[in-house]
């Protein structure tokens, strides 16, 4: 009988000191259960709202207001321009603010208990109807939630007592330069750019012609669309990673290298906007990143240098459509005229076939599908260098014209055409000068250009 008495005893008092722990298990470990999904401090109309403040503590309260233009703009600590999306999700935040549990109600609830009594800690949000709802915010919990302190929370000093998560109010109280807009070029609709760089200076401008994008300084020549919306898509989408100093003084715009910079890109719209980004020194020996600021603005920011890859940047040349006819799409085009001395033939479209008019006086019918060949491989054709105006042998590369290529396209204004000069390949050079009429600078083809030039005889070969 004695031999199992002791071992019972034993195990009853275990499990009494179990019972007993679990009981009386210390407030500051206790965990709170998930939060649910109905249980909210405010529940308002984020919409409704005209601005939000934070004022915690010591720290410098942050507002952000909705303008009557749809944008959300900081006006403390100071005036800045407001990241929209944290914005709006500031305001959403606010306005639909979520509790784990409500601790008391308001009958039995005294502040005192919560530091509630005399919070300095307010989330203040002002409606479009002059209304003022503020949570309060009180002393730290014992309760963990999510691995966070959590804090007690009221409405407009009345009312039920609820229980935060940190990683709720965390949000709140992020760093000003969190709130900041950290896009550098706010402007749309851009349809001129210029860059100014140690080899010189270049302007681009939209015009909306069969080129749609054109270099008008520091001479006329067609530009690639794809190559200038890149190159305006780099600009405008350059973020600060850092916001350096917004007064900074002249000796440290001067150390920056962004008093009389170099390097400086402007972009500007068909309404007037204009914005010009100034470039300076790099951050570090990597080259990764630069000091920046606008011209119109105080500001100094450390941009990513990727700026630097945008086409055209440091080097005209890419600013020129290498392949001048590729821009009019096969199907839209009309005819195609080559014009040689004394001669004129003529490769017009048909219903079903393409006729070749002026060998012999007589029409020549030729298949749709070897006509294809020839138009596509011809506008194929890409250029292996540009010799500029001002360039040594510009003023003789055109001098010894061979004949004019002339193709007439459907556009959406009427039937507009392209002509394209060429020159007669010099005696054992693989490559030919051309030029499209009305632009500068003379274009290097390979010596295939100089081949289109009999029409006839492309295409018999084509045909074999």
């Amino acid at each position: 009988m004695s031999n199992w008495r002791g071992p019972l005893v034993a195990v009853i008092v275990l499990a009494l000191l179990v019972g007993f722990y679990l009981l009386w298990e210390p407030a500051d470990q206790a965990e709170a259960p998930d939060v649910e999904e109905d249980i909210f401090v405010t529940s308002l109309d984020w919409e409704g709202l005209r601005a939000v403040s934070v004022r915690w503590g010591d720290e410098p309260e942050l507002r952000i207001e909705l303008g009557e233009d749809g944008v959300y703009r900081l006006t403390s600590p100071a005036s800045r321009p407001a990241d929209q999306d944290r914005a709006r999700l500031l305001f959403k935040t606010a306005a639909e603010l979520r509790a784990n549990r409500i601790i008391a109600g308001e009958e039995e609830a005294d502040p005192t208990d919560y530091g509630l009594d005399s919070p300095d800690r307010h989330i203040v949000m002002e409606t479009v109807d002059g209304e003022e709802i503020v949570v309060e915010v009180g002393d730290a919990s014992p309760i963990v939630l999510d691995e966070y302190t959590s804090r007690y929370a009221r409405v407009d000093g009345a009312g039920d007592i609820y229980l935060v998560a940190g990683i709720r109010l965390d949000f709140f109280t992020a760093p000003f330069e969190r709130w900041r807009d950290a896009a550098i070029i706010h402007i749309d609709d851009v349809v001129r750019a210029t860059v100014v760089a140690s080899r010189g200076t270049w302007t681009a401008e939209k015009v909306g012609g069969i080129f749609e994008w054109e270099l008008v300084e520091p001479y006329s020549v067609p530009a690639p669309i794809s190559t200038m919306e890149q190159f305006v898509r780099e600009i405008r989408n350059l973020r600060a990673r850092e916001f350096v100093d917004d007064e900074p003084s002249r000796e440290q715009l001067e150390e920056w290298d962004l008093v009389d910079g170099v390097n400086r890109v402007t972009l500007a719209n068909a309404r007037g906007d204009e914005v010009t980004l100034i470039i300076g020194r790099f951050v570090d020996s990597q080259g990764s990143e630069s000091y920046v600021r606008r011209e119109d603005e105080d500001s100094v920011y450390i941009s990513s240098t990727r700026f630097y890859s945008a086409p055209g940047f440091t080097d005209v040349t890419e600013w020129v459509e290498p392949s001048p006819l590729s821009v009019i799409g096969r199907e839209d085009i009309l005819a195609v005229e080559v014009e040689r001395p004394g001669a004129t033939v003529r490769l017009v479209r048909g219903e079903d076939s393409w006729i070749l008019e002026g060998i012999d006086g007589a029409e020549h019918s030729h298949e749709r599908a070897t006509v294809n060949m020839l138009i596509d491989r011809l506008r194929r054709i890409s250029t292996r260098d540009v010799i500029w105006p001002d360039e040594e042998g510009a003023h003789d590369a055109m001098e010894d014209v061979a004949g004019r290529i002339t193709i007439s396209y459907e556009h959406p204004d009427g039937e507009r055409e392209i002509s394209l000069e060429v020159a007669n390949p010099s005696p054992g050079s693989d490559r030919v000068h051309a030029r499209v009429e009305g632009y500068a600078v003379v274009y290097v083809f390979p010596e295939e250009l100089a081949g289109y030039l009999d029409l006839s005889e492309t295409l018999e070969s084509l045909a074999e």
